[in-house]
């Protein structure tokens, strides 16, 4: 086992989020199963305040999830990425057909993020950084 005698200080909880990123990202090597693309149409209400009224706005928001293993020596694990896009539909498209190429493929990928859940054994990731494999 590596033990790390490297000392850091830690103020704040900034500091560990901002200055210390690797203690706290989660990462693992997957093998991504399915793509699921979703596109939501959102309305808002109209609004008046005084002599100001705003028009009901409609737009359109897109989210993917993709479903996976994350390799282990033991036992594989489940786990789910969502991936968020808010109005940009081109960045939706693209990133799609790139998760749909490595899919097609069956290429391992590295998987590392900030923002992540276990639940009921399934490994929960939420906007990561993925690292295609280019063997």
């Amino acid at each position: 086992m590596l033990i790390n005698d490297k000392e850091i200080n830690i103020k704040s909880l900034n500091d560990v989020f901002i200055e210390h990123q690797a203690y706290h990202r989660m990462k693992l090597v997957c093998c991504l199963t399915a793509l699921n693309c979703y596109q939501y149409l959102r309305k808002t209400n109209s609004v008046r305040e005084g002599n100001v009224s705003t028009f009901p706005q409609s737009y359109h928001e897109y989210e993917i999830h993709v479903s996976g293993e994350a390799l282990n020596c033991f036992e594989s694990h489940p786990i789910s990425i969502y991936v968020s896009f808010k109005q940009d539909w081109q960045a939706w498209k693209k990133y799609s057909s790139t998760i749909q190429d490595v899919i097609n493929s069956q290429s391992a990928i590295f998987v590392s993020s900030d923002v992540y859940n276990v639940l009921d054994g399934e490994i929960n990731f939420y906007n990561p950084s993925i690292i295609l494999s280019t063997v």
